[in-house]
């Protein structure tokens, strides 16, 4: 047992990690099951986590596409259980990244496979649970990840990503990407708060300079650490700010 749990860790490989939180919850709970050798349950939660994917976009998006080709019932109802339709959709938004369209597509095709009754699923429930496993994460890396080389960020960022000016408005950025996102320059800083998320640090003011991505790209890889704002940083020009004040007061 224990070396087929092994195999089974070094068979599915690294996870993709994508910005939404629920994705890396339920994904690393299928992960998880086909670790332990369940393969069925694997294989049946990475397509209903990549079902739910795909109407979610459909749902979060269309209101951006009321007067698309698509019939009323992509903007009516609840959900949709055609994948090749949800993938026709979305195509013609513009919103899927290169490839992710027909990496839903096979997941679909194992989830029907799967989910039907197949007297063949018996047989192949490891070799399809993999398939499902691996398929969701290229398409959570693709679609929803930070380092994928998506359309929308600014290349040549070590370390960091940043949107791209003609890309904040895109509706899938829009609702996805920019909430959760900081508004900062290129010297902005970072701290652990205490409750264990990370805050932006940055100065008020970076001048009248309006830099494109290409000069933001340049000014990242080349920031001066030392101007880099640090919470001693901000402590110490509030207090500068509060004895200024105080000597204005004592003057008049």
């Amino acid at each position: 047992m224990t070396e087929r749990v092994v195999e089974n860790m070094r068979d599915l490989g690294p996870k993709g990690m994508s910005l939404i939180t629920y994705h890396n919850e339920m994904h690393q709970q299928a992960r998880k099951a086909f670790v332990i050798c369940a393969y069925y349950p694997a294989l049946v939660g990475a397509c209903a986590l990549g079902e739910r994917i795909l109407n979610h976009l459909i749902l979060d998006l269309r209101g951006f596409f009321k007067t698309s080709s698509h019939d009323r019932r992509v903007h009516s109802r609840g959900s949709l259980q055609d994948w090749s339709r949800a993938v026709d959709v979305l195509d013609e938004w513009g919103v899927l990244t290169a490839g992710a369209g027909q990496l839903f597509l096979e997941l679909g095709e194992l989830r029907n496979r799967s989910v039907h009754f197949n007297p063949e699923t018996y047989q192949t429930m490891r070799v399809d649970a993999l398939a499902a496993l691996q398929t969701l994460g290229k398409i959570i890396g693709k679609q929803f990840g930070y380092f994928g080389g998506q359309p929308w960020f600014i290349e040549n960022t070590p370390g960091a990503q940043f949107v791209k000016r003609d890309w904040e408005d895109a509706p899938f950025v829009r609702t996805y990407i920019i909430p959760r996102s900081g508004f900062v320059g290129p010297l902005y800083g970072m701290e652990l708060s205490p409750d264990g998320h990370w805050r932006h640090l940055d100065y008020d003011d970076y001048g009248d300079a309006d830099l494109d991505d290409i000069q933001f790209a340049k000014a990242m890889r080349e920031r001066d650490p030392t101007m880099v704002v640090t919470r001693e940083m901000i402590e110490k020009s509030l207090l500068e700010q509060a004895a200024a004040k105080d000597r204005g007061v004592q003057c008049r």
